[in-house]
């Protein structure tokens, strides 16, 4: 891809050699080395224009439904049955005292 380059920057094109790309000149130079260059801002792509692939952010995972859970029962409704049990049986009576 040929690319004109706005900053003179180092680059490898091959992942071995290391070149000095010159501000103001053209290169030809491979895709991932240009879009390097391109993505940093240091040059403009010549030639056929390119069209970025649309990333597509994630997007948030909707929560799954809610549902409520009414309980059939509610203890102020209704008394436990231990607690019905407890209210049928009487106290026990204090104990007279016999005064001698």
């Amino acid at each position: 891809m040929k690319i004109r380059m706005k900053e003179t920057k180092l680059g490898s094109p091959d992942g071995a050699l290391v070149t000095e790309y010159k501000k103001g000149r053209t290169y030809d130079v491979p895709d991932k080395l240009a879009d390097a260059f391109v993505k940093a801002g240091w040059a403009t792509a010549k030639g056929l224009k390119r069209v970025e692939p649309k990333v597509e952010e994630p997007k948030a995972e909707e929560p799954d439904e809610t549902k409520v859970i009414v309980p059939e029962e509610t203890k102020d409704e209704e008394e436990t049955e231990e607690e019905e049990e407890l209210k049928d049986e009487k106290p026990p009576e204090p104990e007279k005292k016999d005064k001698k």
